[in-house]
């Protein structure tokens, strides 16, 4: 005897694509460029004593400025934290609040003692879940999406026309 009810629906198929560009940071335009260029120049003060990974973000603002954060390790693993909520939480502190029209992240291993970059296969690196999190609260709190590009160490970038991408499940309310 088959025991399923009759009135019952079948479930429906859902689907969720990432579409990103990839290629050079300058394939992207000027402000990439220059994001780029903040970000090599800050990953200096990333403080990754424990991992040897070292990540700088850098938010392009509504009004053309930039802000820079870099990963910050502690001991106490949970207590570190990320370029990305770096960034957004030393925007969110500014007087007005700022509004990110794009951001930038770059990621990858330092070499000591010369501190120059490596990275294994070049690759960009996207955001962990809790940076995907946040980039979801300042869309939220901006109330409109940005792009977001995720540079790798030896020039390949991909270009994410709009950040919230990153996390389709996101936590919105509860």
């Amino acid at each position: 005897m088959d025991k399923t009810p009759s009135n019952t629906q079948m479930p429906r198929i859902a689907e969720h694509r990432l579409t990103y560009q990839v290629g050079a940071v300058e394939d992207f335009g000027d402000h990439a460029v220059a994001m780029l260029q903040r970000a090599r120049h800050v990953w200096t003060s990333a403080y990754a004593p424990y991992s040897g990974f070292h990540v700088a973000a850098v938010v392009l603002t509504r009004d053309g400025s930039m802000l820079a954060g870099t990963n910050q390790e502690n001991a106490s693993y949970p207590v570190g934290i990320c370029a990305e909520r770096v960034v957004l939480s030393a925007l969110s502190c500014q007087e007005g609040g700022g509004e990110v029209a794009a951001m930038l992240v770059l990621a990858g291993r330092k070499l000591e003692p010369q501190g120059e970059w490596m990275s294994g296969s070049g690759k960009p690196v996207a955001p962990c879940g809790m940076c995907r999190q946040a980039l979801i609260e300042q869309i939220k709190r901006q109330k409109c999406d940005f792009p977001i590009y995720l540079a790798g160490m030896q020039g390949e970038c991909w270009h994410l026309e709009s950040a919230s991408d990153l996390l389709p499940f996101a936590f919105f309310e509860f």
